[in-house]
């Protein structure tokens, strides 16, 4: 019997992704029975893709709440990442990426993510991405710009609403409001044009 198969493997490159590879074989004649000639095969291999190695997601940052508590005194505009709560008495603006909740006398302008107004009086103009809540017994004197608001206190200025507007029995609104759509309970009061848009 004739010689074995021998593989000529030259300058085969490294395991690369999407890559072929050319092996060529070389036979003796004796092995296929060819007229007496060595013959040359060529063929084309894949390689098989260099996998990739799994990424890990980032890890999501969790921020503090900020707090100023009752008895506490702040003049100057607040930034902050994450939530805030005012229990003392600030003055200035205040600009949250997360939630705003208020319970104590704040003079400012306000933008958040949304807007609890639980207690005593916000005096300034209001903008968040959500929802403003104005608890019973609490104001807001300025405009306001909002996703949606659930009102049980008193609103001195103008609303414009993306969403739905909420005022229950305990509502004392002076100003104008625009909505998409409006939930007004029996005994709420309200001074001012009432715009519902499309």
């Amino acid at each position: 019997m004739g010689a074995a198969t021998t593989p000529n493997i030259a300058n085969i490159p490294p395991n690369l992704p999407n890559q072929v590879l050319d092996i060529t074989l070389t036979t003796s004649a004796a092995l296929f029975a060819v007229a007496g000639k060595d013959t040359t095969y060529s063929c084309k291999l894949p390689t098989e893709p260099k996998k990739e190695e799994a990424k890990a997601a980032p890890a999501k940052v969790v921020y503090q709440k900020t707090v100023l508590g009752e008895g506490t005194f702040f003049e100057g505009t607040l930034n902050s990442k994450g939530d805030v709560e005012i229990g003392g008495i600030f003055k200035g603006d205040i600009i949250s990426d997360g939630n705003v909740i208020i319970h104590s006398k704040v003079e400012g302008n306000i933008k958040a993510k949304n807007l609890d107004v639980i207690s005593n009086v916000l005096t300034g103009n209001v903008n968040v991405d959500g929802k403003v809540n104005v608890a019973p017994g609490s104001e807001i004197k300025g405009n306001i710009n909002a996703q949606s608001i659930v009102c049980s206190g008193k609103i001195t200025g103008d609303m414009v609403v993306s969403g739905d507007s909420s005022f229950d029995e305990l509502s004392h609104v002076e100003g104008n409001i625009t909505t998409k759509f409006i939930t007004i309970n029996h005994g709420a009061y309200i001074d001012g044009k009432l715009t519902i848009t499309k």
